[in-house]
């Protein structure tokens, strides 16, 4: 009789452990897709042209009404002090904004806001890199830059790698890779160039645009250098980039294809008619000033520098991923996160739909 008991027990021990391990993972719930899909884009000068032109034209209304969407939200702001909240909020199924904005969003090093819900997914607009290191009257070289303090607006990362393609031909680098040329970020133009004037900044990172008024302003000051001298980044870099929202990503392929297969076509659109893009650049920043938060004036840029600055500009979807590479590792390196490029961009659906 125990003998039995016992070889009853071990049975039964053997079907529940059996039974534990035929357990299955429950099914991944997906949600339902939104039915209004929210595209944010900003207003300024340099603005996506898929974005300008897409809602000019309704391409991205007629394309996800004929899917079975209900319709297109815009959402059109400025300044990451803006825009930075937004995308923590998740707001925005895609957003197409620049470079500087995502990087200080995705490092969390910005002072006004900070997360890992949106990737890279496509390119916009890129530019000829421009800026220039404007540096006081004690700064003659490259080489005078050892131990001195170098100010760049708005967490501009892509800016101080720039710099340091620069500095590694005198064999200095900024501090966050080890070197002795120390960065300080300032988000506010009034107070940087304030910085500079003050002497708290050596030197700063300015647009070549401003070279000339900031000149006249401080005429002890001069220009060192073009921060792309040499072509160390090629002829152009991206400046606006396009992103979609992790989960969507996730959860929703075939809304991130429709998504990208109009934004391709916006691409071509924008191109037939870039004549028309300084106009609805001017146009998306009157209606931010006045229509969205009220503004009775505003310092507007003269139309004939838009005009000057689209015909330099390049539309288009290519991401450059060798620089987006190139940037997140510089962002890795100098200790800016420890995110992994995967978290950054995500350029598979681009590739896939490029390969039909």
């Amino acid at each position: 009789m125990r003998k039995f008991v016992v070889v009853l027990m071990f049975l039964l021990s053997i079907i529940t452990v059996t039974g534990c391990g035929q357990q299955k993972e429950e099914p991944k719930v997906i949600p339902d897709p939104p039915s209004v899909i929210t595209i944010g884009h900003i207003a300024m000068t340099g603005s996506s042209p898929q974005a300008l032109i897409g809602k000019e034209q309704k391409q991205f209304e007629n394309a996800f009404t004929g899917a079975g969407y209900d319709g297109v939200e815009w959402v059109v702001t400025r300044g990451r002090d803006n825009v930075g909240p937004m995308m923590e909020e998740g707001i925005f199924h895609f957003l197409y904004t620049p470079i500087n904005n995502y990087t200080a969003y995705f490092t969390e090093t910005s002072q006004f806001a900070a997360g890992d819900n949106y990737k890279i997914i496509a390119g916009s607009l890129a530019v000829p890199e421009g800026s220039v290191l404007l540096v006081n009257e004690t700064i003659s070289d490259l080489n005078d830059l050892d131990g001195k303090v170098i100010g760049i607006a708005n967490n501009s990362y892509s800016h101080e790698m720039f710099l340091n393609l620069q500095l590694e031909k005198v064999g200095l680098a900024t501090e966050t890779v080890g070197g002795t040329v120390r960065i300080e970020f300032q988000d506010y133009l009034i107070t940087f160039y304030e910085m500079f004037e003050q002497g708290a900044f050596d030197a700063i990172i300015i647009r070549q645009s401003e070279e000339k008024r900031l000149l006249d302003k401080y005429p002890t000051a001069k220009a060192l250098l073009n921060l792309n001298d040499g072509k160390v980044v090629g002829d152009l870099i991206p400046s606006v980039w396009l992103y979609a929202r992790t989960d969507v990503l996730e959860n929703w392929p075939d809304l991130v294809n429709l998504m990208l297969e109009t934004h391709i076509e916006t691409t071509a659109a924008a191109e037939a008619n870039r004549d028309i893009l300084p106009r609805l650049a001017e146009e998306t920043l009157d209606y931010y000033y006045y229509e969205i938060i009220g503004a009775q004036m505003y310092e507007k840029t003269p139309m004939e520098e838009m005009i000057r600055s689209w015909s330099r500009y390049h539309i288009t979807y290519d991401p450059n991923e060798e620089f987006a590479q190139r940037l997140h590792k510089f962002i890795f390196d100098s200790g800016y996160t420890d995110k992994s490029y995967a978290e950054f961009a995500d350029f598979a659906p681009l590739n896939a739909i490029l390969a039909k």
